[in-house]
């Protein structure tokens, strides 16, 4: 297995009944999509490991945004 990195930039919208989800859980949601993916993820060191994943900053729930980022 190579040990090449790569880094993903995601682009998306976040309208319709989107909007209605925190930050917090939209976080959580990406992951387990990544995770689902099998994608080669980096992940942190420690006790409970996660997935490097970096947002922008979040929009408050109920407003939409149109291209937010994530890497």
């Amino acid at each position: 297995m190579s040990d090449k990195i790569y880094r993903l930039r995601v682009i998306y919208e976040k309208k319709s009944f989107s909007k209605f989800i925190s930050g917090k859980n939209f976080a959580k949601i990406i992951e387990r999509c990544l995770r689902r993916l099998d994608l080669p993820l980096k992940f942190t060191e420690g006790f409970n490991p996660h997935p490097r994943i970096s947002f922008g900053p979040t929009l408050p729930v109920n407003i939409e945004g149109e291209e937010e980022c994530l890497d």
